[in-house]
């Protein structure tokens, strides 16, 4: 069997483009083999693969912890239009976690909170931070400038780094507005994506 993977989604851009890859791979697999693969072997294989395939494998709100073992689905009011951005800087995630100083979170704080917030909106989550940003902006500035492009385009409720970056998002009232940032950020020479969720 060969397999060839057109990838659209930037590398190394925390977007989880080669986890989603992976996942959408074990689905097809399970669809197409020749015996049924139970669910309960897709999230066997899935960690072995990657720490974020378990949760692209899930295709929902959730929350991971550990390293990515232990998922637990989420109730999200869904906000409805999203603006990916990329600065085309590639941003390992060992990079950041490495940088991340012990001092620089609290742990279980934030899974507390996420899950006590479990039916709030999108943009609820958003504003309760994301720890590694200030870590991904040390290492490339262009991150933090791009968040703050993003957070004053007109019809932004929230913005972001996705995971550890270097992606960012932004959460948009419509789609006319979330389409209009698109387009000017990527006039500016950012990858860019307006879309729904």
């Amino acid at each position: 069997m060969a397999i060839h993977i057109r990838k659209d989604i930037p590398v190394g851009a925390g977007l989880g483009g080669g986890s989603s890859n992976a996942a959408a791979l074990l689905r097809w697999l399970q669809e197409n083999a020749d015996g049924a693969v139970p669910d309960v072997s897709l999230s066997e294989i899935a960690p072995s693969l990657g720490a974020d395939v378990p949760a692209c494998l899930a295709g929902r709100a959730l929350q991971m912890t550990g390293i990515g073992e232990t998922i637990t689905l989420m109730s999200i009011a869904p906000h409805g239009r999203i603006l990916l951005a990329s600065p085309r800087v590639f941003m390992p995630t060992k990079t950041i976690f490495t940088a991340l100083a012990q001092s620089d979170f609290a742990i279980g704080e934030g899974a507390n909170a996420v899950s006590q917030s479990s039916a709030g909106s999108v943009a609820e989550l958003v504003a309760r931070g994301n720890d590694l940003q200030p870590v991904a902006i040390e290492q490339a500035p262009i991150i933090g400038d791009l968040v703050q492009q993003i957070e004053t385009q007109t019809g932004c409720v929230a913005a972001q780094m996705t995971g550890s970056g270097s992606a960012c998002f932004g959460i948009f009232e419509t789609a006319e507005q979330s389409d209009a940032a698109a387009a000017l950020l990527a006039g500016q020479g950012f990858w860019t994506v307006s879309t729904r969720f």
